[in-house]
């Protein structure tokens, strides 16, 4: 496992820092989670840029880690405040990692989405979040907010260069 990458992803989203978070990842990476089942290549940077801009006081803290070479996996806690919000959010995550020349070329996230939608959408979260549907409902949601926020940013990164994933 390429612990190095690892490490420097939880040091990215601790220090909030775009640059970094992008040059743990290959440019072909992909990246799925619940709620953004099927993320590749530049929307990856996108997706990373757009966290970065609507989350704060982000921290991964690992319960554990084990792999080889090629792949691994770590158990962690995140936590963030949404800009603008007074709570913190908490997740439990399992990531899967497959690296390539010693980036992460593929990752998922695995967690509980009623729990996401809990914390990110509040009251309706809470009530509304285990319906069938929520979550489809959720994904469509947030695809449509990475491609506002794309449209909005894309003149800004074009001549921000960045090495790993770019927008």
């Amino acid at each position: 496992m390429s612990e190095p990458a690892v490490r420097r992803l939880l040091h990215g989203l601790a220090s909030h820092d775009a640059g970094l978070l992008l040059s743990v990842y290959h440019p072909q990476a992909s990246y799925a989670d619940p709620v953004h089942p099927d993320i590749r290549g530049a929307r990856l940077g996108w997706l990373i840029r757009y966290r970065l801009a609507h989350f704060e006081h982000l921290q991964g803290e690992p319960l554990w880690i084990r792999g080889d070479e090629r792949k691994g996996q770590m158990q962690w806690r995140l936590s963030w405040r949404r800009r603008g919000a007074t709570g913190q959010g908490r997740l439990t995550l399992l990531t899967t990692f497959s690296f390539w020349e010693d980036a992460i070329v593929r990752q998922v996230d695995e967690f509980q989405p009623w729990a996401c939608l809990r914390q990110t959408r509040g009251l309706s979260g809470l009530a509304l979040g285990w319906l069938p549907g929520r979550l489809s409902t959720e994904q469509r949601r947030a695809a449509a907010g990475l491609d506002r926020f794309i449209q909005r940013q894309a003149p800004v990164a074009a001549v921000q260069p960045t090495a790993g994933v770019t927008p």
